[in-house]
């Protein structure tokens, strides 16, 4: 069903812009559709159960502030920090809450709590004058009331924009880019030997993009290029080239994702797959740097709550 088209120099509002789509899924879920089946007359409702978008789209749809705000996360109530990284330059980073080891983040949102903080940031606006924000919540989302749907469980993870384009390219990054070449992490030097185990592997037919170089690609790698460097490339790239205790850091990435990409995931695997993302997640600062849990290392918390 096509929802909508936007052209133009800026983004859309989104309140107007998925309104009409908004309708239409409440006339499907109210008035239904006349079917006829084996010539019985029968209604036919329709509910929307999931829906998904990269980050600086998702916190439009839901009415959120951005990720790089304080309380910017849209599944959990952690605030963030800012995080000095030059004399002049800082970001904003999600540190892992040692607090809660359980989870390693906040508090989880809800719907009905979404609906609180949206009624309260859509008063303070009106008194003051001035968008407000309760949590990160800026105020309603057309969304928030569609039948049977879940403004925050019903958003799943990007995790083609969240792992893939931004965990794993960051941690690529920092191994491989000279800017980087005094840190303990760093590869640089090495990586000529690295592209050179990468590109006589011979994948099988079902990997449909073949290994290129690196080195001369590295700013232009798909996501799909980076899925399977993840999985199966990059643990015989990376032997006995990464310092040690980083390349053990990063099998737990490997293993957890690779457990929550099979067809068939068993409790356990989830249950395994989320100790594993949980000590990956607590030792970014203590292997890299504060700046460096992001926002995207965050939502790898949230990958097996979903």
């Amino acid at each position: 069903m096509f929802a909508g088209l936007w052209f133009g120099v800026s983004k859309p509002h989104f309140q107007t812009f998925m309104q009409p789509f908004a309708n239409s899924l409440n006339d499907l879920f109210f008035k239904g559709i006349d079917v006829k089946l084996n010539g019985k007359n029968m209604l036919l409702r329709c509910i929307l159960l999931l829906g998904t978008f990269d980050a600086p789209a998702k916190c439009l749809f839901q009415e959120f502030c951005q990720f790089n705000a304080f309380y910017g996360c849209p599944y959990c109530l952690s605030p963030g920090k800012t995080v000095q990284t030059s004399s002049k330059g800082h970001t904003h980073a999600y540190p892992f809450d040692e607090a809660n080891l359980r989870t390693g983040h906040g508090e989880p949102r809800t719907h009905e709590q979404t609906l609180k903080f949206a009624a309260e940031a859509t008063k303070e606006s009106a008194q003051k004058g001035i968008p407000s924000s309760v949590k990160g919540v800026k105020g309603y989302s057309w969304f928030m009331f569609i039948p049977k749907f879940d403004i925050i469980r019903g958003i799943a993870i990007d995790y083609m924009h969240s792992t893939l384009l931004g965990v794993v390219k960051m941690l690529l990054t920092l191994w491989s880019d000279k800017t980087y070449k005094a840190e303990p992490w760093s590869v640089c030097k090495r990586m000529k030997e690295i592209e050179e185990r990468y590109l006589k592997i011979s994948p099988p037919s079902c990997i449909t993009r073949l290994p290129r170089s690196l080195i001369a690609n590295f700013g232009h790698l798909k996501a799909s290029e980076l899925r399977t460097f993840l999985l199966f490339y990059s643990v015989p790239c990376l032997y006995g080239i990464l310092p040690e205790e980083y390349f053990q850091h990063y099998l737990h990435l490997v293993e957890a994702i690779y457990l929550l990409l099979q067809d068939s995931i068993s409790p356990n695997d989830i249950v395994k797959a989320s100790a594993l993302i949980k000590h990956f997640c607590i030792r970014i600062k203590e292997l890299y740097a504060a700046r460096y849990e992001t926002f995207n290392v965050h939502c790898l918390l949230h990958m097996t709550e979903k």
